[in-house]
């Protein structure tokens, strides 16, 4: 399996990965042409002699050539460090000529045009390209940091960033940091290269999420009436509002923890739909058609990090490829856009072409009503699954007969029904009373291939239009017969403690407080809590003296989590011992 990164969140690529298809006359061997060519054409455009893809003095091409090499080298399955790699030369040329640009302060690292100037641009994109090798262990060869790896040098990126973030949240084109100059243009660069290092493994200050959160709602225009509203200005109070900056306001948002049902976030698309037609031939027009290419670019990153797939009954990828397929040059360049030169265009143009949808999470409730979803392996019968619809996914478009479930997901463990005509064994029923029609699957247990001590169970389909779907939910194996269940709590304790937890589910606020009640509560010396998510991580915990902790509903990046269905489980300290009190679900639905 590869990672890869996409949009602003790393994916894995598997057999089976959705490859989005154009749905008009651009087929996607058309698109890999276009790739194949456009490619070709930037590698030309490199200097052999120092690695650099020049535009005056500017190191955010070489940026974006380098995270393209690397981009391409994965989608074709192949190590781009590898000597073999048709590429190899022109991308180590690259980076040894990134890593020769580096600039230091005391603030961190960070990187600028040969002239100095334009330091969040700059350093937001070469983060994008250095995270995108997926090698944080990698040792920088040359230049001022020598030695150091490439997770190191990116850490000194998101320090640097986190010192030069304006008051109002966001940041200008070079520090030093202000109280209200931050732009949509440079934050939206600077977002990208902080999300980019999260996922390489850098860790980000919670300070930088907080004065994030501030920006977004400065910097979308209020809703009243007006043909902004719910778009993104450029500046605070400077409504230069277009779809370019609404993408990059879109990615904002997701980066600080927000889901495609959050209000800001639908005005934010439902600004999109009314200006989608618009034209994007210069700076001052709003749209993206015909062929902006950062414009598509940045609300590209938009979309995939909500996992946004059509705007307004417009299929965003099918109508990009067709434009961007369509004004490609014979030679594999695409024109200079309002934004950029024909290099940069040529660079955003292969950006979008070579975006890979994700599979899609879906909500997953295994043994509707029960808790904690006990399966025994050793026995014959069905499971139950049921997959949630929410106010951006009906399941009652996922086909049936694509659903796996089980150990790993890959599991053909389906129920049918009828033996001259089968038939999936499922029904549709609303099971949590949310008012949406949910879709309930059966399985049959001796196929699913779960084994004594599996934690989670995995479930995997398609959506009649081949959206792949996953998503994930606890299960108890019950313990092989003869064999006694452990870890119970002792009788004293067990008849006097128990859990309160509330608001649960959390709607609305941003805090839910657990605490321990009974008459053993006395008793407790410490509380800990941990929360994970549907596939078994730990999304944050936190240890506390008493008997109550607070959870903000933040992960272990204090980044606000999204909307879903997690699991906690809380343990208390009693006489020195850790004993396990709770284990239950918890949604938010913000």
């Amino acid at each position: 399996m590869i990672r890869k990164f996409i949009g602003g969140l790393f994916v894995l690529l598997l057999a089976g990965l959705l490859v989005v298809p154009a749905m008009g006359e651009v087929t996607e061997e058309q698109i890999q042409q276009a790739i194949d060519d456009g490619v070709a054409w930037m590698a030309d455009q490199q200097d052999p002699t120092t690695g650099e893809w020049p535009m005056g003095g500017e190191i955010a091409p070489t940026g974006f050539g380098v995270l393209k090499l690397l981009d391409y080298a994965f989608e074709r399955d192949e190590d781009p460090f590898d000597e073999a790699y048709v590429y190899h030369t022109e991308l180590m040329l690259g980076l040894e000529y990134i890593f020769g640009q580096v600039q230091t302060d005391p603030n961190g690292v960070f990187f600028c045009a040969s002239g100095g100037g334009h330091e969040t641009y700059s350093t937001g994109i070469v983060m994008m390209a250095i995270a995108a090798s997926q090698d944080p262990n990698r040792i920088v060869g040359n230049g001022p940091l020598a030695g150091s790896t490439y997770q190191d040098v990116v850490q000194g990126c998101v320090d640097w960033f986190a010192a030069t973030q304006n008051g109002d949240g966001g940041w200008k084109y070079n520090p030093p940091p202000a109280s209200n100059d931050s732009d949509q243009s440079n934050t939206g660069y600077a977002v990208l290269g902080l999300r980019y290092a999260e996922e390489f493994g850098c860790t980000l200050p919670v300070l930088i999420f907080g004065g994030l959160e501030n920006w977004v709602v400065a910097i979308q225009d209020p809703v009243n009436g007006d043909p902004d509203d719910g778009g993104s200005m450029y500046r605070i109070g400077w409504p230069w509002v277009n779809l370019l900056k609404t993408g990059n306001l879109l990615f904002e948002m997701a980066f600080v923890g927000d889901d495609a049902s959050k209000l800001r976030v639908q005005d934010a698309l439902n600004y999109i739909a009314r200006h989608w037609d618009d034209a994007g031939i210069t700076i001052n027009d709003p749209g993206w058609k015909p062929t902006n290419y950062q414009a598509m670019y940045c609300l590209m990153k938009g979309f995939a990090a909500l996992g946004i797939r059509t705007i307004d009954g417009h299929d965003w990828y099918d109508e990009f490829t067709e434009a961007i397929v369509d004004s490609q040059d014979p030679m594999g360049w695409w024109a200079g856009d309002p934004w950029g030169s024909t290099l940069l265009a040529t660079q955003w143009a292969l950006l979008v072409l070579e975006y890979v949808v994700p599979p899609y999470e879906v909500l997953i409730d295994i043994k509707p009503g029960s808790f904690p979803n006990s399966i025994n392996p050793d026995q014959n019968g069905k499971i139950p699954v049921a997959i949630l619809s929410t106010p951006d996914f009906d399941a009652t478009t996922v086909d049936p007969a694509s659903l796996t479930f089980g150990h790993s997901g890959d599991e053909p463990s389906l129920s049918y029904r009828g033996k001259k005509n089968p038939r999936p064994q499922v029904g549709y029923e609303d099971v949590n009373g949310d008012g949406l029609l949910d879709l309930v699957a059966h399985f049959v247990t001796e196929l699913c291939g779960f084994i004594h001590g599996d934690e989670v169970g995995h479930l995997k389909g398609e959506t009649y239009d081949g959206l792949e779907i996953f998503g994930s939910d606890s299960v108890r194996t019950v313990p092989p017969h003869g064999t006694a269940a452990t870890d119970a709590l002792p009788m004293e304790i067990a008849t006097g403690l128990s859990v309160s937890v509330a608001p649960s589910p959390i709607r609305d606020v941003h805090t839910a407080y657990f605490e321990l009640v009974g008459p053993m509560a006395v008793e407790v010396g410490q509380l800990q809590v941990k929360v994970f998510d549907l596939s078994g991580a730990l999304v944050w915990e936190q240890v506390a003296t008493g008997a109550e902790i607070a959870w903000h509903t933040e992960d272990l990046h204090g980044r606000f989590l999204a909307n879903g269905i997690y699991v906690y489980q809380v343990l208390a300290e009693v006489e020195g011992n850790w004993i396990s009190v709770a284990v239950d679900k918890i949604a938010i639905l913000r």
